[in-house]
């Protein structure tokens, strides 16, 4: 294990069990603190005394030019976070995080707008009569447009999850670090049974909606919902630049308060 390796899961191990970020956050940042001791490494090892503004600032500046804001914004987020854990393990000078200047981010700059109650019941219609989509898909994007879930914690949804008797799921820590408990709507239960008992592949993994091709596991990245909601907003004739699955979230037609 060579001494990035060492110092990325000190900051990873910092990241979890101190800050209690989230492991999709951790992973970024990570990847970042990655970028920056990249910079500085001089045969192999770590030169933290050649660590200055001028090699901080330089990083910012060429993620800035190659990514869009959100993208910066994380990236400015994970290196100041990280030298702030330098900072407190020693190995650099003090206030060195200030060094990153701070990114303008206009409001509602990157926000997806939100769906019209005509629009999401678009959506819905399309997930109860496309049949050209799998079974799979139809009940993850119904799931979304009714409750109004994240793409991650449909990704990561349980079997376990699903209380059938009380009719309500349990939605697991996501990027809010909180748990709750939604009601199952009807036609949202119908299409869930519908996959398990249809189309879901025999498989010890417990995640409810599996890959469609062996090995039958969980599906591994959040993109992989969100890509699919988009696609059905285009079924739906919901298309844009800023039209993302995430519309759907913005404005869910559960209105029940639990």
């Amino acid at each position: 294990m060579t001494d990035v390796d060492l110092w990325a899961h000190r900051f990873s191990k910092y990241l979890v069990d101190v800050r209690g970020i989230s492991e999709r956050s951790t992973a970024n940042y990570v990847r970042y603190a990655r970028r920056l001791m990249d910079v500085i490494r001089a045969d192999g090892a770590l030169d933290w005394a050649g660590l200055g503004v001028e090699q901080v600032g330089r990083l910012i500046q060429g993620e800035a030019q190659r990514s869009r804001v959100g993208t910066c914004v994380c990236a400015v987020s994970g290196l100041r976070c990280f030298l702030r854990f330098l900072e407190l393990e020693g190995a650099v000078q003090p206030n060195l995080a200030r060094a990153i200047p701070p990114l303008r981010c206009w409001k509602d700059q990157g926000l997806p707008r939100g769906l019209a109650s005509a629009q999401i019941a678009s959506v819905i219609e399309v997930c109860n009569s496309h049949t050209e989509e799998s079974l799979r898909n139809r009940a993850m994007i119904l799931m979304m447009a009714r409750l109004g879930v994240r793409a991650g914690e449909v990704r990561q949804l349980h079997l376990d999850d699903i209380d059938w008797r009380e009719g309500v799921i349990h939605i697991r820590r996501g990027k809010s670090r909180a748990e709750r408990i939604l009601p199952l709507p009807e036609d949202v239960g119908q299409a869930m049974v519908a996959y398990i008992q249809q189309e879901r592949p025999k498989s010890s993994c417990r995640d409810l909606f599996l890959r469609t091709v062996a090995p039958y596991r969980g599906l591994m990245w959040s993109s992989e919902v969100s890509k699919t909601a988009k696609r059905f907003l285009s079924h739906a004739g919901i298309k844009g630049e800023r039209i993302t699955g995430h519309c759907l979230r913005v404005h869910a037609t559960i209105t029940t308060h639990w």
